[in-house]
């Protein structure tokens, strides 16, 4: 008994304390009905994006996205019907709280305000009865188009289709409902409204028209400056579900196939898409042709290029240029080569022939112009003439051309090339020199062969003639002695004369061999003095010779061939002595040390050379006074033998006052020597 009072007891229990919290619930409920915010939203009949289902339930991407946000923000929604004009006004009267799928506009944000991210992106469109088409803007002509009052997309139309001068009837309706109801009825040859989704369009019977209009951005509406804490509620949260790919806001965006709406703005009538791809298969067969032909063109273009390559490197490697005459109009067209020729700079503009007159040089001009005139009488001409450059130079042209004749054989066109021929010119010229340089050679030589064979003669004579002489028993002693002097002086004339012919021979075949070697400036100046004092019993009498070998205060080396240089100081020692009836000769040696340069010079007061004649003087067979005895070899190997030795041969004289011939020679290691004087040696002998 007492355990079922206790059962009994613990489920009275149980019932007190359901019956709090269900008295405790309802508490709460009513607590949050009580906090609860009701919100006035605008709901503008716009068929297929905002509007009232069959059961009378908001509907459209606008519509239920804000119910979804007002859920989620524990808002009650008090749903405003009306037409867009009555709820714009009463948006700004404050009579509603907000108004979604406010297209956003420059105008509108002057007394509105809006979220700070856009629901969409919409386009408005102009819609057809089903069935119909519209293949041209220009159908629009005086037609009546219907257009809601206060409605954006209206405004736009009649924007977009002022720009084409299209003169139409506007019919106003007070909603979107009621101006499908005007084109259902035939009222209206076609309405203006947002872009519709293809389920929407076969769901009130409508057609697009293909014409796309207007893109802004779709938003949320708020009174100026009111309801900022709820406008940053609905601004929070659309960025939130903005962000997630899983939202409600993506769902409802597939649901209504916005994403189709960006790609039906492209939408383009079938005559359109028809006639545009005509156009691309046209474009398309033109574009291939245009390649094959460029193709073509390419091709012979290469190939004429290359002809025109060949024949300027041709042309520029014969130093030659193309022209052409027409005869009728007087008018010369030349290649850029023959402008180079003439000096001038190339122009690609015709002259007159008066004009290639001018070119030519004014001695050769008036023959050039008789030959022109005689050329036309021809099929062909050549002749020669000179030109006058722009820069001065005359140059010798050759001009080789043909003469082109209509059908009744007069002549109408000249063309040809004209060359420069300067460097035949030259080459002819050369040609001349050479042949007359080889005649006078020839000459010289029959001459040199006639005097070598007296001159060689000469020393015979006498040697055989004293040797019979001395064979002679009535000869004294005296009278043999000086006969044997004769003989040794005739001996060593004619050795002399062999030995010029010998080395006159090497040097032309270019057999002729120097041994140089580095001698000190002490070696060089011992082996001088001797090598000239050795002169002086040869000097004649009445003639000064003087030797000028300094000591210098420093010291120096030269490389040459002892016996070549001795055989070069004999040489020009001898011609001084030869070529001087009076006065002195002088040998003398000094150092330019600036050049490095040891200066052997050998000056005398003689008969002096022409300055005509010194071009000539180191030529072979060459003598300047044919009385003189010698075969016109020396100074000619002379020279040879300077050169061999890497040394240089200088010449200076004037006629009747001497002469002065400089050997020079390079030094090496030349040193200053700190403790020594200069000592000059001057010695004079008269005999």
């Amino acid at each position: 008994m007492y355990t079922r009072l206790k059962q009994e007891m613990k489920t009275l229990l149980l019932y007190v304390l359901m019956l709090f919290c269900f008295v405790c619930f309802q508490s709460f409920q009513v607590s949050a009905l009580s906090d609860t915010t009701t919100v006035r939203i605008g709901l503008p009949n716009v068929p297929g994006m905002m509007y009232r289902d069959k059961l009378g339930n908001p509907a459209g991407f606008p519509i239920e996205l804000v119910k979804s946000i007002a859920e989620q923000e524990g808002i009650v929604i008090k749903w405003i019907d009306g037409g867009w004009g009555d709820l714009f006004k009463m948006l700004r009267e404050g009579e509603i709280d907000l108004l979604p799928g406010t297209q956003v506009t420059e105008e509108r944000k002057k007394y509105l305000d809006y979220l700070d991210y856009s629901l969409y992106t919409m386009w408005s469109e102009l819609y057809l009865p089903e069935g119909s088409h519209l293949n041209s803007i220009i159908q629009l002509h005086y037609q009546k188009i219907g257009l809601v009052h206060g409605d954006n997309n209206a405004k736009a139309f009649e924007n977009y289709i002022q720009e084409y001068a299209i003169k139409y009837y506007p019919t106003y309706y007070s909603s979107h409902a009621r101006s499908l109801e005007g084109l259902k009825k035939k009222e209206v040859f076609a309405i203006v409204g947002p872009v519709l989704s293809a389920k929407e369009l076969v769901e009130h019977k409508l057609e697009s028209s293909g014409l796309f209009f207007n893109p802004v951005d779709l938003n949320v509406g708020f009174r100026k400056g009111c309801n900022q804490e709820l406008r940053e509620q609905f601004n929070n949260r659309l960025k939130a579900l903005k962000e997630d790919p899983n939202s409600i806001y993506y769902q409802l965006y597939d649901k209504y196939e916005l994403s189709s709406f960006q790609e039906k703005r492209f939408k383009v009538p079938f005559h359109l898409v028809l006639l545009f791809a005509i156009l691309f298969v046209a474009v398309a067969i033109a574009i291939v042709f245009i390649i094959l032909l460029r193709s073509r063109v390419r091709v012979k273009t290469m190939e004429v290029e290359s002809r025109n390559s060949f024949l300027r490197h041709a042309m520029k490697a014969g130093n030659m240029g193309a022209w052409t005459v027409d005869l009728i109009e007087n008018k010369v067209r030349w290649s850029r080569e023959l402008y180079n020729i003439i000096g001038a700079k190339y122009s690609n503009k015709e002259i007159s022939f008066d004009a290639l007159i001018e070119t030519v040089h004014h001695e050769d001009r008036a023959r050039v112009v008789g030959l022109f005139l005689e050329s036309k009488e021809n099929d062909s001409f050549e002749y020669k003439f000179r030109i006058k450059r722009k820069d001065g130079l005359t140059v010798p042209v050759k001009i080789l051309g043909q003469v082109e004749r209509d059908d009744n054989g007069i002549a109408i066109r000249e063309y040809g090339i004209l060359q420069n021929i300067s460097e035949q010119k030259k080459y002819e010229e050369e040609l001349i020199n050479a042949k007359e340089k080889a005649e006078q050679s020839e000459r010289l030589k029959s001459a040199f062969l006639a005097n070598m064979s007296h001159e060689i003669r000469t020393p015979l004579n006498a040697i055989v003639g004293f040797s019979d002489l001395l064979t002679q028993p009535y000869v004294d002693n005296e009278t043999r002695k000086e006969y044997v002097e004769i003989i040794h002086n005739q001996n060593d004339l004619l050795l002399s004369l062999i030995n010029d012919v010998i080395d006159f021979a090497k040097i032309e075949s270019g057999s002729l061999r120097v041994f140089p070697e580095k001698t000190a400036y002490s070696v060089l100046v011992k082996r001088l003095k001797e090598l000239i004092e050795s002169w002086r019993p040869q000097c004649p009498e009445h003639l000064l010779f003087i030797v000028d070998i300094p000591d210098f205060k420093f010291n120096f080396s030269c490389v040459y061939d002892t016996f070549r240089l001795e055989q070069i100081v004999n040489n020009l020692i001898s011609n001084a002595f030869k070529y001087t009836p009076k006065g002195q000769v002088k040998v003398g040696l000094s150092v330019d040390k600036e050049n490095r340069l040891l200066e052997l010079s050998v000056e005398d007061t003689g008969i002096g050379i022409s300055e005509a004649d010194q071009a000539a003087i180191f030529d072979r067979f060459n003598q300047l006074d044919v009385l003189s005895p010698g075969a016109g070899l020396g100074l000619s190997i002379t020279r040879s033998l300077a050169e061999l030795m890497d040394c240089r041969l200088a010449l200076q004289s004037e006629l009747q006052k001497g002469s002065k011939f400089s050997l020079f020679m390079k030094i090496h290691e030349l040193v200053e020597e700190e403790d020594s004087s200069q000592k000059v040696g001057m010695t004079e002998l008269k005999l």
